[in-house]
Formats: C-alpha cells, sequence, structure tokens
C-alpha cells in the first residue's frame, strides 16, 4: 500500500485545475527502464479532458494539493476578510503580474480579496462610462470560476448562487 496525504476517492483542490478527485494512487513509471515512482492519480471534475499526475515524493507538486474547504471554514473566512484588501495596482503590466500570481497560488482567500479589488474598480469606473481592461476582466472572470467552483460544491449549491451566499455572509446589500 502506497501511503499519502490524501486517500482515493477524495476531492481535492488542485492548482488552477480547480476541483479534481483523487482517481488512484500507483506506482508508474512513464519511461522504460525507469524506477517507478508513487503517484497521485488526479481527474478533473470540470472537464474530463485531462488526467494529473502528481508525483508523491514531489513536494512543490503535492503542495498545490489542499483538501476542500468545509462550509464552516468558508464562513469563517468570509466573515475574517472586511479588514483586508488589494489596493489596485494603476501600473497594468504590474497589476496583470500581481493578478496571475495569485491566480497561479489559488488560495481561496487571495482570490476573493482579486475579485473584490476588481469589482470594485469596475464599479468606480462604470460610474464614469469606461471598462475594466479586457485583461482585468478575464483575471476577474477565471477567480470568480475558481471561487465558484469549490464554493459551490462546498455548499452544495448552484455556481449561480455563489456570488449571493457570499453576499449575505458577509452582509451585503444588493
Amino acid at each position: 500500500m502506497i501511503g499519502g496525504r490524501f486517500e482515493i476517492g477524495q476531492n481535492v483542490i488542485y492548482g488552477t485545475n480547480g476541483l479534481c478527485r483523487v482517481e488512484d494512487i500507483k506506482e508508474m513509471s512513464f519511461i522504460t527502464g525507469e524506477t517507478k515512482k508513487a503517484y497521485y492519480i488526479l481527474e478533473p471534475l470540470r472537464t474530463k479532458a485531462s488526467t494529473i499526475f502528481v508525483p508523491l515524493k514531489n513536494e512543490k507538486l503535492v503542495s498545490k494539493m489542499r483538501s476542500v474547504m468545509t462550509k464552516t471554514e468558508i464562513d469563517a473566512l468570509l466573515l475574517g476578510m472586511p479588514d483586508k484588501e488589494i489596493i489596485w495596482e494603476s501600473d497594468r503590466r504590474t497589476r496583470a503580474d500581481l493578478f496571475h500570481d495569485i491566480i497561479t497560488k489559488g488560495v481561496t482567500e487571495e482570490l476573493l480579496l482579486l475579485i473584490r479589488c476588481i469589482y470594485m474598480k469596475k464599479k468606480e469606473l462604470e460610474a464614469l462610462n469606461k471598462n475594466i481592461s479586457m485583461t482585468d476582466s478575464k483575471s476577474l472572470e477565471f477567480a470568480e470560476k475558481m471561487v465558484e467552483e469549490e464554493f459551490s460544491y462546498a455548499l452544495g449549491i448552484k455556481p449561480a448562487e455563489v456570488g449571493n451566499y457570499i453576499r449575505k455572509t458577509i452582509g451585503v446589500k444588493e
């Protein structure tokens, strides 16, 4: 039996791939003659197009895997965020790099702060009859999808209901 932090059948979040199921943990070799290594075999639940192989001994890759948050953890995260924020970076390139780093890390709290940051700027610009850039819009869309996927699964609600759940939990009126 191969041991690991995660179990077969467990759903996990894996970096930007989002929600995945640990389908198997087994020793494999991808090159003839190479010593077999133990891998987590992940199936993304969003798209069935690919299988992800994560070597158990590669801490950098395994660190991208984490358990799906519980409702209690989600609520605590949301209620603990009001005094935290990401400041809007005026330099477009620096901002794009910052947003890319946040999305790549996939840390839910940072994704939520990113969403709020872009959303607030979007509202500010809309009042001036302006729009956010396409890059900022894509960052917002990607971050929202990542959060919606995990929250909808963990809370047992539809992805379209996640925004309302967040606003209700933190006490924001529509």
